[in-house]
């Protein structure tokens, strides 16, 4: 599998075409390919999202295209011979497996914001005064001059910490899978995050973040994660158990576990309760 940019693969003339990260090993290939089921009720709904794409899968047999489908959003695919866009099953799994084989977006900080403009709009068909908070913050929170004032998640004064730290998260997994959101700066507050699901009552969730961060306790350590991808160039392409040697193991169970966040539970739900009850305060302190 050669990725992509979105358009980017000439079949004919691979060598012309910059290859994002590429994928050989047969176990890595067949775990992708298990992650590209998707949900065939969505299929029903038609939908056509207007984003261009993250990254482009390409699989090859040989010098032969067997397929190309594109990752448009963190939870939906589209092929480029056409039909609706799909959305996928675990699309969790996904992320995280292609950041395992080496997916480094260069583009990330600026997907962020596109990717949380839809967030409470993917997830619902109401517009309640909480959705309008939580998408206008999503993209507030990303501003120089908010970003400045609350660089420490800390200081931030409840309940807008707990909001924070749960969107912080969720942008991070639904982006990059778990191993992003623990080797970036949110993989700091990995304790307080846990009790940021907790207060907003997404008790599974926080079972689950709790689980991978006793997993991590083992070998594992924030500090090390982010000494090892500050030292790495912004265009370098590698994995992050090349990244993280001696981490593998640890990392894997951490991945499996993570499997089952957002399955049981959605915590967006939780979130919409929690700014609904504190939406005065939360306004107050936001402007």
């Amino acid at each position: 599998m050669r990725a992509s940019e979105v358009g980017g693969f000439n079949s004919r003339w691979r060598s012309e075409s910059d290859a994002l990260f590429v994928v050989s090993d047969p176990t890595a290939l067949i775990r992708i390919a298990s992650y590209l089921i998707v949900d065939e009720e969505s299929l029903r709904h038609l939908y056509a999202l207007m984003t261009p794409g993250i990254v482009q899968m390409n699989l090859l047999r040989g010098h032969s295209l067997l397929a190309s489908v594109a990752l448009i959003h963190s939870g939906f695919l589209r092929w480029p011979a056409g039909g609706p866009d799909a959305r996928l099953a675990n699309p969790n799994a996904l992320v995280t497996s292609l950041v395992q084989c080496g997916w480094r977006n260069a583009l990330l900080s600026d997907l962020r914001n596109w990717a949380t403009l839809g967030r409470a709009k993917m997830v619902t068909t109401t517009n309640s005064a909480a959705d309008e908070f939580i998408d206008k913050l999503s993209v507030q929170m990303f501003t120089q001059s908010f970003s400045q004032q609350w660089a420490d998640r800390r200081a931030v004064p409840n309940p807008l910490r707990t909001v924070l730290l749960v969107l912080d998260f969720d942008t991070e997994f639904q982006m990059q899978g778990i191993l992003g959101f623990l080797e970036n700066s949110t993989g700091e507050y990995l304790p307080e995050t846990i009790d940021a699901f907790r207060e907003i009552g997404a008790i599974r969730t926080s079972e689950v973040v709790s689980s991978i961060a006793q997993i991590l306790v083992e070998s594992v350590d924030h500090n090390r994660l982010r000494r090892k991808v500050a030292s790495s160039s912004e265009y370098q392409i590698s994995s992050f158990a090349s990244r993280h040697r001696g981490t593998a193991v640890t990392t894997e169970r951490a991945v499996d576990a993570a499997t089952a966040l957002y399955v049981v539970e959605r915590p967006i739900d939780a979130l919409r309760a929690f700014v609904d009850a504190h939406l005065s305060e939360l306004s107050r302190l936001v402007g």
